[in-house]
């Protein structure tokens, strides 16, 4: 039977409660395809294709330290006078007790992105808890991060006592998810930052027969891999699921999979999820940021969260 064809049961409410989490950041304004935020101790402008309705204020881009413009091969950044070095934001979580902070170096230089996805905060703050939950009562979480970006989710989980191997294609990222993590007085914690192309990793960790208590993924559209490898995620998209439902372990503490509507549909992100995990159960979670001082929400993603069926 083609997965299209497939009926998509209701989505299952909230798995869990949500433990404590801060992160030093703010979405303060949007509209007209742009948005202003502060991270930590910047403001920052910069292109959002999902905003909805008009500026609060007048001239908002006077407010903004950085100011970030398309261009025709990339993005153009603005670092005016008034922007402060070092660049940092600080994310805290605490469950049963216990709190850990995680402090993010920023940077941006040709693209829009400024190296976390404040809309996952809520995200990491459950991520941080599951694990803690994992690691109580058996002892070890194992987590595997693909397309890991910076590491936020990776430090996060490793936090919290997982054991974390964090896959991603660009240097550039990798450096920055280890200097996050030194930052963080996290340099104990384990994770392996490890520079390869998703779905290439995914089939030589088939052949080894390694298997992880968790997973967590969050496809771009496109990307390419060390090696010249090309992932897209319309063509790939079944690939990178059948692939890492075989690296998943027979008794998983969970699996997210982070949906982008300009990059993929979710009716076919959860119907394959659904084919692929079927022992698990599944729930949808808008991945969004409330603007501050307004009850405006960006809504950037969705997440789609699998844990074990209750028995």
């Amino acid at each position: 039977m083609n997965p299209t064809e497939q009926q998509v049961p209701q989505p299952v409410e909230k798995v869990e409660k949500k433990p404590n989490f801060s992160l030093d950041y703010e979405l303060l304004d949007q509209g007209n395809g742009q948005k202003l935020e502060r991270f930590g101790n910047n403001i920052v402008m910069r292109p959002e294709s999902e905003t909805k309705g008009t500026w609060k204020v007048k001239e908002p881009w006077k407010l903004a330290s950085c100011v970030i413009n398309p261009s025709q091969s990339s993005f153009v950044v603005d670092f005016l006078p008034q922007f402060q070095k070092p660049w940092t934001t600080t994310f805290s979580c605490s469950v049963k007790d216990v709190q850990k902070t995680i402090t993010f170096n920023l940077q941006s230089e040709s693209s829009q992105h400024v190296g976390i996805f404040p809309e996952h905060a809520a995200q990491w703050s459950w991520i941080a808890n599951r694990v803690s939950s994992r690691v109580a009562k058996n002892g070890s979480c194992s987590v595997l991060n693909l397309f890991g970006y910076t590491g936020a989710a990776s430090l996060a989980a490793a936090a919290f006592g997982a054991e974390v191997c964090h896959i991603d294609s660009s240097s550039s990222a990798l450096t920055q998810g280890k200097n996050n993590q030194a930052s963080s007085g996290l340099e104990a914690a384990s994770i392996r930052w490890l520079k390869d192309d998703v779905i290439s990793f995914l089939e030589k960790e088939i052949r080894r027969k390694s298997v992880y208590d968790a997973i967590i993924m969050d496809p771009p559209a496109f990307g390419r891999g060390p090696d010249g490898e090309t992932f897209n995620i319309k063509r790939d998209l079944e690939t990178l699921i059948t692939l890492a439902s075989k690296v998943l372990s027979k008794q998983p503490a969970f699996l997210i999979f982070n949906q982008y509507p300009k990059n993929i549909d979710a009716e076919s992100c959860e119907i394959l999820l659904r084919s692929k995990f079927k022992n698990m159960q599944l729930s949808k979670h808008s991945l969004e940021i409330v603007e501050t001082d307004s009850k405006r929400r960006l809504q950037c993603a969705t997440a789609f969260i699998l844990v074990p069926l209750k028995k």
